[in-house]
């Protein structure tokens, strides 16, 4: 289960040498926040602030899948990371964007004339309320104050100077995101008023304003006209790096339904997929779909995939771990995913499986379950209890004839 850390700090050593101002400002629980799934000693985190997702620490698809937005840009810590999400998110669009240095040194004199370089007709105002309320107002500009919670948060932490003509917003440089020591830039310019270095006139008096607080204002380029525009201001290239720009559209693909003998070659992740879910040893699962494959046993193993990733499966076996062993085949390790329940994925399964055991000869077919009421809608009837290997208590035995 996802968790939102009440203290960030607990998993500040996962992001340790990541220096990026949108993961301080959660840590500092300034702005955004950390989740995890094991709050008492996390070795996976996601830090969330607006519309970007940070993963750092031992790679998990639970983190990945629950995506804390209708948008988010996923930045991975690492390859691990970024195999995964481009699992689970196969159609997530995968872009290039551009680190910039931190410790910029300013030549302060240059950017007083590039401010001063504003064209005649243009204003530069400091964002205050009520250009707040309009910034929200404009889907251009929403991003200059949308990641503060609300306009009280922003006068108070966030920083902006926007430009005007003719008292509309047609330009500006904000604070995207605020922690303890500084700000992140924000910059956008209305299509038809670009190119007359109203963002460049923003940008400089915004840096201005930084510098006299005492506040670093740091930069983080999405494309490479935003490097360039960096660079003039003073700041230098760092590297490069991958993020995925994923919507909750993407987790609503459409659902294929296949026995490991039409994809094969799913074998090792498959198994991989069942051993995180159920904790038997992965090499278990291995040996039982290798016998599969090989035609030594008709016994199969059945998955629902959504683009390339596993969102549930069952496979079949000739006893569950328990003491009914006249009872057999068994079905087991039914699974789907969380936020893929209640969509019918575990009903067509077991249909699958039923079907794709009778079509070989093989009827009945067992099930162990604590589960009441649910597999008797999919034609199974409730048979006997039985007693599970290790367990204190008995479990349902049901058949399906």
């Amino acid at each position: 289960m996802i968790r939102k850390l009440d203290d960030p700090s607990r998993a500040a050593h996962l992001f340790e040498g990541w220096d990026e101002t949108l993961i301080r400002a959660c840590l500092q629980q300034v702005m955004g926040e950390v989740y995890v799934t094991d709050p008492e000693a996390p070795a996976s985190a996601m830090a969330y602030l607006g519309c970007f997702a940070f993963y750092a620490g031992k790679p998990d698809r639970e983190l990945v899948l629950a995506l804390p937005g209708d948008f988010v840009i996923l930045t991975p810590q690492n390859d691990e990371w970024a195999r995964l999400i481009e699992e689970c998110f196969p159609d997530a669009e995968k872009n290039v964007r551009y680190a910039i240095k931190k410790g910029t040194e300013f030549d302060v004199p240059r950017l007083r004339q590039l401010e001063d370089r504003l064209p005649d007709g243009y204003e530069l105002k400091r964002i205050d309320g009520e250009l707040y309320d309009r910034c929200l107002e404009d889907p251009m500009f929403a991003d200059f104050v949308s990641s503060f919670k609300d306009k009280e948060s922003f006068l108070e932490l966030g920083r902006g100077v926007a430009v005007l003509k003719d008292g509309k917003i047609v330009s500006g440089a904000s604070s995207y995101a605020r922690y303890r020591e500084g700000i992140e830039l924000e910059v956008d310019t209305a299509e038809q008023e670009r190119r007359k270095g109203l963002a460049t006139a923003a940008c400089a008096a915004l840096i201005l304003d930084c510098l006299e607080e005492g506040l670093v204002p740091g930069w983080d380029a999405q494309n490479l006209i935003s490097v360039r525009l960096a660079e003039k201001l003073g700041y230098e290239l760092d590297h490069e790096y991958i993020v995925y720009e994923a919507s909750r559209e993407n987790q609503d693909m459409e659902k294929t339904y296949i026995t490991l003998r039409e994809r094969p070659e799913l074998m090792d992740r498959a198994a991989e997929w069942f051993h995180e879910k159920w904790g038997v040893p992965k090499e278990a699962y291995l040996e039982c779909m290798s016998d599969y494959l090989d035609g030594k046993t008709e016994y199969g193993w059945y998955l629902c995939l959504e683009g390339e990733r596993i969102v549930g499966g069952m496979g079949v076996i000739e006893n569950d771990f328990h003491d009914r062993k006249d009872l057999f085949p068994n079905v087991c390790a039914v699974y789907v995913e969380e936020d893929r329940r209640c969509r019918g994925i575990a009903g067509r399964l077991l249909d699958l499986t039923v079907e794709d055991l009778r079509s070989r000869g093989i009827s009945p077919v067992y099930l162990l379950t604590d589960h009441t009421g649910f597999y008797e809608r999919y034609g199974w009837e409730f048979y006997c209890m039985a007693q599970g290997d290790g367990e204190e208590t008995m479990s349902r035995m049901y058949v399906h004839r």
